[in-house]
């Protein structure tokens, strides 16, 4: 925080000289700030400290989603209740807590002079992703404004492979791309792309792969419908989490793969 930096306090004064009602009065005051009123959402809370310069993996991963908001194709898709311009389909707190793993300053400075291993592929996921270099991102506008591209371009290719899955009224459709813990899955599978160094053209083909694989689960000979059906058994819905969901999507990269079938 700044040397000069401050912070405004709101403070009541009770228009009376009888101490026994200011007491009263103050009571109330207390009881109305701490149990009747709305508290402050903590995206808000992200969004105020990431203003005054916090590095938090949270703060900044809020501040990524709340920039995806302000872009026009993705201005419906997440609901931030502190956005109180873009109000979205899509819950925000569980793809923040997802994707928070991937905007922490020590991880990536713990990889910016990787030169083999897995540290390596770490590295050049995150340049190839991110398209610059880990030491650029150890800057804060820079991790946002590049985690801003990234994740819109993550998304298109997602709508491109699976465009019946499209969501444009959360209560009209039957896939589970409704779900935010499925897109957090999404996000999770997002992490492994990166610690495993594929480019975009690589993650594209895995889609299909996925695709592919799902339409053989689901005997289907060919994608004119919603393929990730909640109702269908094999399919993740709202009771899974996003590690399992993850797991689910990661396991259909290679073969067809039933979500009874992945462990949690």
């Amino acid at each position: 925080m700044e040397d000069d930096c401050q912070i405004q306090v709101t403070a009541i004064d009770f228009q009376t000289s009888d101490i026994q009602l200011i007491h009263e009065s103050s009571a109330r005051v207390f009881i109305e700030i701490n149990v009747t009123q709305t508290k402050v959402e903590i995206s808000h809370l992200d969004q105020i400290a990431y203003q005054l310069g916090s590095d938090d993996p949270k703060v900044i991963a809020t501040r990524i989603i709340v920039g995806i908001n302000s872009r026009q194709k993705y201005s419906s898709f997440f609901k931030i209740n502190s956005d109180t311009i873009s109000q979205g389909i899509i819950e925000a707190g569980l793809i923040i807590d997802a994707l928070k793993k991937i905007t922490n300053f020590n991880k990536i400075n713990k990889i910016k002079n990787a030169k083999n291993g897995n540290s390596l592929s770490k590295r050049q996921g995150y340049e190839n992703l991110f398209d610059t270099t880990t030491l650029e991102l150890l800057k804060r506008e820079i991790l946002v404004k590049k985690g801003v591209v990234l994740i819109e371009r993550y998304f298109n290719i997602i709508f491109s492979v699976f465009q019946y899955d499209k969501i444009e009224n959360k209560n009209d459709i039957k896939s589970s791309f409704k779900y935010a813990k499925f897109w957090a899955g999404f996000i999770n599978l997002l992490c492994l792309f990166i610690d495993q160094g594929l480019n975009w053209t690589e993650i594209k083909g895995e889609f299909k792969k996925i695709q592919s694989n799902l339409m053989k689960l689901r005997q289907v000979n060919s994608y004119k419908d919603i393929l990730f059906d909640f109702q269908d058994v094999n399919i993740p819905n709202s009771s899974h989490a996003p590690t399992k969901v993850c797991k689910f999507l990661n396991a259909n990269r290679d073969k067809p793969s039933s979500i009874k079938n992945i462990d949690s």
